[in-house]
């Protein structure tokens, strides 16, 4: 493993020490980086974690993915329609004029257009 040495301290690489995971550090002054023998069940460990992560995290986007066309179509009342687009910091001229004469039902889907709309704009 190379670090640079702009990217690290002699605190940091006296805590990875003490961890007891690196067996070796090679200092390169014409590169300057450290190069980092750590041990291979951490390498190992740290894999495993990473893939348990990777998978967790699929699982996730994939219950938002199948949930989202009913989360977007999920009604909403005109003041929290306001109230959000006020959180995102748009005017209330402009928010007035948005909602003025509204023949649409308030949603999410409704609000995420109005924001994309509005960002296109400026």
């Amino acid at each position: 493993m190379q670090i640079n040495y702009e990217n690290i301290t002699i605190e940091n690489i006296q805590n990875a020490i003490k961890t007891g995971y690196i067996t070796e550090i090679v200092c390169n002054a014409d590169s300057k980086t450290l190069n980092l023998e750590i041990l291979e069940v951490f390498k190992r460990t740290m894999q495993s974690v990473a893939n348990v992560v990777l998978e967790l995290s699929k699982s996730i986007c994939e219950s938002i993915y199948k949930n989202l066309p009913h989360l977007q179509n999920k009604t909403i009342s005109k003041k929290r329609f306001m109230k959000l687009l006020q959180s995102e910091g748009i005017q209330r001229n402009t928010i007035d004029k948005i909602v003025k004469d509204n023949k649409k039902q308030y949603t999410y889907a409704r609000y995420y257009e109005v924001l994309y709309k509005l960002k296109l704009k400026k």
